[in-house]
């Protein structure tokens, strides 16, 4: 074993891809339910747009949700002994409850006619479908905040591996409400959700049953440490979290212009079609900030055997990416078959993929220094790299349409990428400055 300058073991390639692993088997999955349940929602009464009305209510579920971006990563770092936990599950019980309070209002009259109406483009049936199923989707938010404290025990134990049992289950059912649902006629927002909650709640709950041993384990108190109280902790979140909220706010920005397009009926349900596939491999690379958080690198050797691991996940995932567009049976099968575009739009979809195919190895390295943001206690960088993130997006995305004869289908594509790139920059940058 080599030691590094601080006396810990180096982190190995090895080493790292074994504890990754089952974070991108997570992350895939869970972003991969998202599209099985939009092809029972894209089979209901009004087709491909009510997918577009209802992956309208999710964007504004997510930006709600994004609230408690930067829970996981803090309860990685003080949810170390009994009594640091006993201060994050009320903080982590705190901002439950304000996410719940924020998505209730969103739905309340007039306020909806706001919020997805004016901002966000819609009327008439897709308002109301938007709507209610954001209303409907409460206590799937709750599910998710209540399975933070449970994660980051596990991620903080190097135990990764086993939050694949319940998102295995959650897959499992998803893949059988996608596959049975609309044989049986059960189609259409309500039943999305409902293919949404369950395996949620099921995850969640195997989740929180597998990480009981371990939170057990935790000693009272930390030798010569005292317990985060929850100030402090939130004070270390919201940096986190804020970034988190303007990642999802600046989609919520993108589905606006979109709007705007020549012809967003046929614009947004493409945009929103390849993200279904793209959200799996830019989360996966994005979890690159846990595996960076767990392993800690302090040392110059330690912090390039990590570079190199980002870099070489950014392009693999960004290549399997870029062979599913470019492979017209799959492609074909994907957005016309489970998802229900029309043929005509097939073309622009496959080009928009291939355009998304850039977004892991821009996400890989943002995760990574996300990561080292986050080790060093320097979440404000996060939020400041996030800000250079929603600037240059909206930036981008009003050149875009003024400027330059980007097709519609290829504004968010690359308005995203631009983001990326000036969000990592910002952190790196950042990161240098404070850093002696």
């Amino acid at each position: 074993m080599q030691p590094t300058e601080n006396g810990t073991n180096l982190p190995s390639a090895k080493r790292m891809l074994l504890f990754y692993l089952p974070l991108v088997v997570l992350a895939f999955s869970q972003q991969l339910t998202y599209p099985l349940v939009g092809s029972i929602v894209s089979h209901g009464p009004l087709g491909e747009q009510e997918f577009t009305a209802y992956a309208v209510g999710q964007q504004v579920l997510f930006l709600i949700g994004a609230v408690g971006a930067g829970l996981i990563t803090t309860g990685m770092v003080f949810c170390r002994s009994s009594a640091g936990m006993r201060n994050y599950l009320r903080m982590n019980c705190g901002l439950t409850a304000l996410s719940a309070a924020l998505q209730l209002a969103a739905c309340l009259p007039g306020i909806d006619r706001f919020v997805f109406g004016r901002l966000l483009g819609l009327e008439g049936e897709m308002l109301r479908v938007a709507r209610n199923s954001l209303l409907c989707c409460i206590p799937l938010q709750t599910i998710f905040f209540l399975r933070n404290p449970y994660l980051a025990i596990l991620y903080g134990a190097k135990r990764s591996g086993l939050t694949n049992w319940g998102t295995g289950i959650r897959v499992a059912l998803a893949l059988v409400f996608a596959s049975v649902f609309p044989r049986l006629g059960l189609t259409g927002w309500a039943w999305g959700v409902f293919a949404s909650t369950l395996p949620a709640l099921l995850e969640t709950l195997a989740t929180w049953w597998l990480a009981r041993p371990f939170i057990r384990a935790l000693p009272a108190l930390l030798p010569g440490e005292a317990p985060a109280p929850c100030r402090k902790q939130l004070a270390y979140t919201i940096p986190l979290s804020a970034s988190g909220l303007l990642l999802h706010a600046s989609t919520v920005v993108t589905s606006m212009f979109l709007a705007l397009t020549p012809d967003p009926a046929v614009f947004r349900p493409i945009h929103f079609f390849v993200l279904g596939i793209e959200k799996p491999a830019s989360s996966a690379a994005l979890r690159m900030q846990t595996v960076t958080v767990a392993f800690r690198p302090d040392g110059a050797e330690a912090r390039r055997r990590v570079v190199r691991f980002a870099a070489a996940l950014g392009c693999v995932l960004g290549v399997l990416l870029f062979a599913f567009a470019a492979l017209p049976p799959v492609a074909r099968w994907y957005f016309c078959t489970v998802q229900n575009l029309p043929g005509t739009s097939l073309g622009m979809a496959r080009r928009a993929m291939a355009f998304a195919a850039v977004f892991p190895a821009i996400y890989a390295a943002r995760g990574f220094f996300e990561g080292l943001a986050a080790v060093r206690y320097k979440t404000k960088a996060v939020m400041h790299g996030q800000i250079a993130y929603f600037a240059v997006l909206v930036a981008s995305l009003l050149l875009f349409r003024h400027a330059l004869p980007l097709p519609g289908y290829l504004w968010g594509m690359a308005a995203i990428a631009l983001g990326g790139i000036a969000a990592g920059s910002t952190i790196a940058l950042e990161l240098r400055r404070r850093t002696p």
